[in-house]
């Protein structure tokens, strides 16, 4: 489940065999081997669709993974196909079949919006993320979809035009070139909860967030950055969301979970 080395590199070789051997060792490995097999039974249970064995992991980015038969996967990868199998069970497909464009607030690398892309590339994705994680989504995106297109917003004079068939990345701090447009589906998993409440209100105040057509949200009911806390248990609310913070009192909600 370790990247694997270059087979040129002796160093990288000895490091990768060394780890494989060390982890045996290890008490924790055993605990997390149970942890990894209870979260494949777990999807097994979930997933009603048994086809989506097929979207395998893939080697791009050279991550981590476990085998199970031909079936690649890492826990990552296991939670996108679960959270895009309940969407596709619980959404009615005359509203999905109307999807044209589709924000991933948070998207890291791609992951999610790349499983979508598969099955519906004529749509117009967008992802915010970190800078950092700009490129690493360019690549991962670019290596999956060859015949899509990938645009950058790197600067703040740069304007989205959004375009079938293609992917745009935009880092978080750009955000605002894109708060007051309209999309189909956006999606945030977990990202929300775990950021200052500062830049909580930014997304969900948003033009873009208020008026998107389908809100797919996988957050914690109660949470907040523990670096946001500070050390006085009496100020912790002042930097928590909460379910009634997402500003969902509008929507038809249904819950997956």
């Amino acid at each position: 489940g370790y990247p694997r080395p270059k087979f040129k590199n002796i160093k990288q070789i000895i490091q990768y065999f060394l780890i494989i051997t060390y982890r045996y060792i290890h008490p924790f490995f055993y605990a997390e081997k149970d942890w990894l097999k209870w979260s494949f039974n777990r999807y097994q249970l979930l997933l009603k669709d048994k086809s989506l064995f097929q979207n395998s992991l893939n080697h791009f980015g050279n991550p981590p993974y476990l085998k199970k038969g031909k079936f690649k996967w890492n826990l990552r990868h296991l939670r996108y196909l679960i959270i895009k199998d309940s969407f596709e069970k619980t959404i009615d497909k005359d509203l999905t079949s109307q999807i044209k464009s589709v924000l991933d607030l948070g998207g890291c690398y791609g992951g999610y919006i790349s499983l979508l892309a598969k099955d519906n590339p004529n749509r117009s994705y967008i992802l915010v993320d970190l800078g950092e994680n700009i490129p690493l989504a360019a690549y991962y995106l670019s290596q999956n979809h060859p015949l899509m297109k990938i645009k950058i917003l790197n600067n703040e004079n740069d304007k989205f035009v959004p375009e079938l068939n293609s992917f745009t990345l935009i880092p978080a701090h750009l955000f605002k070139l894109i708060k007051d447009e309209k999309v189909d589906l956006l999606c945030n998993f977990v990202s929300l909860a775990e950021m200052s409440r500062l830049h909580f209100e930014e997304y969900v105040n948003s033009n873009i967030y208020k008026n998107s057509k389908i809100l797919h949200l996988v957050n914690r009911f109660v949470s907040s950055p523990i670096f946001s806390r500070g050390s006085n248990p009496h100020t912790w609310l002042k930097s928590t969301q909460n379910l009634t913070n997402y500003k969902l009192e509008n929507r038809q909600n249904k819950f997956f979970d």
